[in-house]
């Protein structure tokens, strides 16, 4: 018992020391300054990462969720954001040197990594649930950043708290992968879905929804953490009775959200990974071969010619979907086929997305509509309330179900 409690003393004792120093560990880029100071903050950083594994490694939180989970719920995430891509566009990112890419993920890591160490070791030292959750989503939000930084984020968070409603809702999601399932399932998840933002070819094109972004994202994390607790017995033995199927047709309406969601994500990241991307035509250029609201996919890096009709990127962002009517040694020159003259500009070769290898008709239109729905919105207040409304909504209704579920399963008790 002596040997215990010392233990876990000192292991209180180390928490501490580690979570003040990678508190400070960001500033030291401030205090040396220039890239000198950059590379010493991420040594310094690596530095706690290998000192801390040790202890927070072996965390399982309520070992509810496992490696597997994050994984699971991350593509669930990210197939939302696919699909959402089929209505408001993608983003399309050029990758830098190897040498580049391979460091930039390397920084990412460790700084990921860092942050998640943080939060586990923060909430350790808690033993409430509640409190446990209430300090990983404020090490979260604030931990990894410069003083100038945390000071500007406190001062957001007071002045304009809706603007961080989706990272707090966030970081509530990570944190509850710690609380359920440690901190490697956490870490996990996360690693996948920054990594998602930061490195993927494929992203969904956000500022094409605008201001209303920040209200549909705060829905999206509050429908993944409904569903993330849903999945979670917390009652063992009356649990088992609420979530046990009893008719075949409620085991099929089980497993099937779970089946659809693996196969979408699984064609997706097979299709993006073959570097296959989905555009939706919105003008009527290439009529009458391609129409509005047709879905085209795009295999990029593919030799292009006379004759072939392509997509190219504006300087603005912009995708373009044309046809080559002239090469030249500068590069392209491109026609839509129901337009009377040409593009007035040579596209370069390095503008060339890739050539359209194959189309559906029509499906695009739900995009298009959408698309310009959002782009209407102009109040972000209403925007808020009505999306904010929404969520309170799904979750009474989900609330009311689970109680009454509850009820039912007590009574029989």
């Amino acid at each position: 018992m002596i040997i215990r409690r010392a233990t876990n003393n000192l292991t209180t004792l180390f928490s501490l020391a580690m979570l003040i120093i990678l508190f400070f560990v960001p500033n030291i880029a401030i205090l040396i300054g220039g890239i000198l100071g950059t590379y010493v903050t991420y040594f310094a950083w690596s530095i706690a990462i290998l000192t801390s594994l040790a202890v927070i490694l072996d965390r399982r939180g309520l070992n509810y969720l496992n490696n597997y989970s994050g994984v699971f719920f991350a593509g669930i995430l990210i197939t939302i954001y696919t699909i959402m891509g089929f209505f408001w566009g993608f983003s399309y990112r050029v990758y830098p040197k190897p040498s580049f890419l391979l460091i930039g993920i390397a920084l990412f890591l460790i700084k990921i990594v860092s942050a998640e160490i943080s939060r586990s070791l923060s909430m350790g030292l808690i033993k409430q649930k509640i409190l446990k959750i209430l300090i990983g989503v404020l090490v979260g939000l604030f931990y990894g950043k410069t003083y100038l930084v945390f000071i500007s984020d406190l001062q957001g968070v007071y002045s304009k708290p809706m603007m961080f409603m989706p990272s707090i809702m966030y970081n509530l999601l990570i944190t509850l992968f710690h609380l359920y399932g440690g901190f490697t399932p956490a870490l996990i998840f996360r690693v996948i879905i920054d990594g998602y933002w930061e490195f993927f070819p494929l992203t969904l094109h956000t500022q094409e929804i605008g201001i209303a972004w920040r209200g549909l994202s705060m829905v999206i994390y509050y429908g993944l953490l409904v569903y993330v607790l849903q999945s979670i017995p917390s009652l063992k033995g009356i649990s088992k009775e609420i979530f046990k199927p009893k008719t075949t047709a409620r085991k099929i309406a089980n497993v099937l959200p779970t089946t659809i969601t693996i196969t979408i994500s699984v064609g997706l990241l097979a299709m993006i990974l073959n570097g296959v991307l989905p555009l939706v035509i919105i003008s009527g250029s290439m009529r009458p071969l391609y129409d509005v609201g047709d879905i085209v996919f795009v295999k990029v890096g593919e030799q292009v010619k006379l004759n072939d009709v392509v997509a190219y990127k504006l300087s603005n962002g912009l995708v373009v979907v044309h046809r080559i009517i002239e090469v030249r040694y500068q590069g392209y020159i491109l026609k839509g086929d129901a337009n009377p003259d040409p593009d007035p500009y040579i596209v370069k070769k390095e503008q060339i997305i890739g050539k359209i290898i194959g189309a559906i008709p029509r499906i695009g239109w739900i995009a298009i509509v959408l698309r310009e729905g959002f782009k209407h919105i102009s109040n972000p207040v209403a925007t808020s309330v009505l999306l904010t409304g929404l969520t309170l909504i799904a979750g009474l209704i989900i609330i009311r179900r689970r109680s009454s579920e509850h009820r039912k399963i007590y009574k029989r008790f």
